[in-house]
């Protein structure tokens, strides 16, 4: 049976016979399935890797972990009722799986709302460990704006599903044992602990460090440099500012609070750079004007979100909230001397620049 929806079907299995259902009307468990297109998963991170409440896997790994993962029927099964399922299934593409309780009808857009959200916090893993022109644009696979490749399926032996052919190759983001270590080193494993509650912080605190991942990571991808710009400066000020704040004052307080202390802050002049980037957002958003954004702004913009999470992720302890971040910045501004700097700054705050594509700890 044909709904509204383009390419759209629903179906019931039940041992290995396929019949039409009604309507996503029924309560129960549904699962939501869908490939994502420039991500690979290697057995570094055993085919699998959770962010929060969306956990992305290898296809060639769903027929073992599908009792696991919720699937109601072997994929054999599922895939017999489509030509297009078969090609849904390419067992080279990566899944986002995500389960939740309700109505298939009330979930679909919750669903692809929350993994389009994941997506984005992954995709900022590679800050800092690619270059900016060298961003594998993660997403989930579409033919056209209006149309998105997933599977909707209900634990209870029935599902709904759409899907669209999968499209175009570009640069693939590898979770392999290179990408690990680097995480494990800089920020992104200790995020994505905080995300899953695995590392306590406040939870007001933990809303705000998803906000920012979500809001840098689609900046990261994005391929228009004033929209990059503007939401790495908007991550930014979610972590570092309050209402009320002057920002262009408080922006480059709270940034030197973490770096302040490099041969580079004072000789790349990260002061009058953090101004000027942050100026230059703010004529992009009130006036329209994108022609003074370059990319080495955005490279710098990001360096700097860069070492503001490594520093914060490898102190949670120091840094348990937002205010905590702000009550250091004044203490360092303070004492804002060089006799008593070390005496406020913990001594493993670290600061990373980029050298030849990569970026290298100081």
């Amino acid at each position: 049976m044909r709904n509204k929806l383009t390419g759209s079907f629903r179906m019931t299995i039940g041992n290995g016979i396929f019949k039409a259902i009604p309507d996503l009307d029924c309560p129960g468990t549904w699962i939501f399935l869908a490939p994502v297109s420039h991500l690979l998963l290697t057995e570094a991170v055993n085919f699998e890797y959770r962010v929060d409440r969306v956990t992305f896997i290898a296809a060639h790994r769903l027929a073992r972990r599908r009792r696991r993962l919720g699937l109601p029927d072997t994929l054999g099964n599922i895939k017999k009722y489509s030509q297009s399922l078969e090609e849904l299934f390419n067992p080279n593409v990566t899944f986002a799986h995500m389960r939740l309780k309700g109505q298939g009808s009330n979930l679909e857009n919750k669903f692809i709302h929350t993994v389009s959200e994941e997506i984005a916090i992954l995709s900022l893993s590679q800050l800092g460990y690619a270059s900016i022109r060298q961003i594998a644009p993660l997403k989930l696979e579409t033919e056209h704006l209006d149309r998105i490749s997933y599977l909707l399926l209900n634990a209870n032996n029935s599902y709904w599903g759409s899907n669209s052919p999968l499209s175009g190759k570009f640069k693939t983001l590898s979770l392999d044992r290179r990408w690990k270590d680097f995480q494990n080193f800089f920020f992104f494993t200790n995020l994505a602990k905080v995300l899953q509650r695995r590392i306590p912080v406040k939870n007001s605190w933990r809303r705000e460090l998803r906000n920012a991942a979500i809001i840098a990571g689609q900046g990261l991808c994005s391929p228009d440099i004033s929209q990059s710009l503007l939401w790495s400066v908007i991550a930014l000020e979610t972590l570092l500012t309050k209402r009320g704040d002057k920002i262009s004052r408080r922006l480059p307080e709270r940034v030197e609070a973490f770096i302040g202390w490099t041969k580079d802050w004072e000789l790349e002049n990260f002061w009058d750079r953090l101004q000027d980037i942050y100026n230059k957002r703010c004529e992009f958003v009130h006036r329209g004007d994108r022609d003074a954004i370059t990319v080495e702004d955005v490279e710098f913009s990001f360096d700097i979100l860069m070492n503001v999470l490594s520093n914060v992720m490898r102190n949670l302890k120091l840094f348990p909230s937002k205010e905590a971040i702000i009550s250091f910045s004044e203490r360092v501004q303070a004492g804002n001397t060089p006799e008593i700097k070390p005496k406020i700054r913990p001594k493993t705050l670290g600061f990373a620049r980029r050298i030849r594509e990569n970026a290298v700890p100081q």
